[in-house]
This record gives structure tokens, C-alpha cells and sequence, in this order.
């Protein structure tokens, strides 16, 4: 991926979900239930998840057997986030 390590990517995500975990870009009011859940910790997830692919990415040749399902868990939660931001009422 542009010719950087993977381990870099990794820490690169990490720190981009510290920064979500954080609360960065998370609406003030959120809906209770799993929509207030997903809508808090969604984001922040992805960039874990991502971080631990891109890891399992740098470990070398056992990495990638990891690397397919931590990719799709990534998407799923991705995918439920954003459904659960698009679904969200504004007042």
C-alpha cells in the first residue's frame, strides 16, 4: 500500500481510532439503544479493526489467512454504522 509498512498503517489506524474513541465527529445528542451504541463506537471500531488487519498484515506469511476476515468484520461494522447514521432523525 504506497510502498509504506504495514506496521505504520497499523499504528497509523490506531491512532486515528483513539482520535474517534475520543468522541471526534460524534453527534451531541445520540439516540438510545443499539443506534446510540453504533453511532458513538461505530466509527472508532472500523479503525481498530483495521489496525488489526493492517498488523495482521506485518507479521508475515500467516498474517493474510487473518487479514479476509478481519476486512469483512471491518465492512459489516462500517456498513452498520453508517446505516445507523443515515437512519438517524434530525430535529
Amino acid at each position: 500500500m504506497f510502498g509504506v509498512p504495514w506496521l505504520v498503517w497499523t499504528v497509523v489506524a490506531a491512532l486515528v481510532a483513539i482520535v474517534f474513541s475520543a468522541g471526534f465527529g460524534v453527534p451531541s445528542q445520540g439516540p438510545p439503544g443499539w443506534r446510540g451504541v453504533l453511532l458513538r463506537w461505530g466509527h472508532a471500531a472500523v479503525w481498530l479493526e483495521m489496525a488489526a488487519l493492517f498488523l495482521a498484515l506485518s507479521v508475515g506469511p500467516a498474517g493474510p489467512a487473518f487479514a479476509g476476515p478481519l476486512g469483512t468484520i471491518a465492512v459489516a461494522t462500517y456498513a452498520a454504522f453508517l446505516m445507523a447514521l443515515i437512519t438517524l432523525r434530525r430535529h
